[in-house]
């Protein structure tokens, strides 16, 4: 397989970078650095599925998240390669106090992002920074999102950069072995339910998200979502979920499955849920339930390539 600290160096990665802005010569210096390992690389195909369960009180407009969903399949040397790239936007509820819908903001900002990742090129890694900043910038509606952007590489890499509190999982799930969490984003917030975000008034900027670089293989589950699901589902309620579904089941159905799993929690208020534990630490006062909010699911299921 080709080597971690090859496809991660700094050379590499700034290849990557000026081949995604549309250098012919950076492309073909890439592809020449990565082609003796290239028929080493496992031949993957991604399957895509969303569920998105509004708050009950925001159902009329569709609740204030918003995602998108982009790919490529490219034929080189005979060889099918599949790239893609997905985001959750979870726009920021405290807006309605101003009279704002920032789900107007979080979808218009998905919109601009995906145009400005299709007019980026796919022979090599997307640059998520770059595309977020643009979609930003071609933004002008009022309004405020979180952002988490994941994308799929031609030599088997996954890039994911991560503002506020949405984030992702990647699970192993293999076929008899229970699943596991491989890798997570961590939040980011500048006070308890204060996330970074994107927008009006806003200083953080797509450069002070959380970049991740990580591989993944065949049988690998990516789950993005907004907090929605992270503030009601522990990673290992998550794992005890898809055990509990047939190993089979398409991405789509793990997307509605987490999803509807996500909003029943939310609405018990037996129980300690993740967002109830950081209420308790950040205030001392105890807290019990789950919190009820948009909730956001895009599921990326990794297959091996039929060809």
């Amino acid at each position: 397989p080709v080597s971690a600290a090859l496809v991660t160096s700094p050379l590499v990665r700034k290849l990557r970078s000026h081949s995604a802005h549309g250098s012919p010569a950076a492309a073909a210096m890439l592809a020449l650095i990565l082609s003796p390992f290239s028929s080493a690389l496992p031949q993957l195909r991604l399957e895509y599925g969303a569920s998105v369960v509004p708050h009950p009180a925001k159902a009329r407009t569709g609740g204030e998240d918003a995602h998108l969903a982009i790919g490529r399949l490219l034929q080189a040397r005979g060889e099918r390669e599949v790239t893609g790239a997905f985001g959750v936007f979870d726009g920021v509820g405290a807006w309605v106090n101003e009279g704002v819908d920032s789900g107007i903001f979080s979808r218009t900002l998905a919109r601009q992002t995906r145009d400005a990742l299709s007019r980026q090129s796919w022979a090599s890694s997307l640059d998520l920074t770059a595309a977020l900043s643009a979609g930003l910038q071609a933004t002008h509606e009022v309004g405020s999102t979180t952002a988490c952007l994941l994308s799929f590489d031609r030599s088997g890499v996954v890039h994911a950069l991560n503002l506020g509190d949405s984030g992702f999982r990647v699970l192993s799930r293999g076929d008899t072995l229970p699943a596991m969490v491989k890798a997570r984003s961590s939040e980011q917030t500048h006070d308890f339910n204060y996330p970074y975000q994107l927008g009006t008034g806003s200083k953080d900027s797509p450069q002070d998200g959380d970049q991740y670089e990580l591989r993944v293989a065949a049988g690998d589950l990516v789950v993005l979502g907004s907090d929605g699901v992270w503030d009601n589902l522990f990673d290992s309620r998550l794992c005890e979920l898809l055990g509990e579904l047939p190993p089979d089941a398409t991405a789509p159905a793990l997307a509605q499955a987490i999803a509807a799993e996500a909003r029943a929690a939310s609405l018990r208020h037996d129980w300690q849920s993740p967002f109830a534990l950081a209420a308790s630490r950040h205030d001392g006062q105890p807290h019990e339930g789950g919190k009820l909010d948009d909730v956001t699911v895009v599921c990326v299921k990794v297959l091996c390539s039929k060809g």
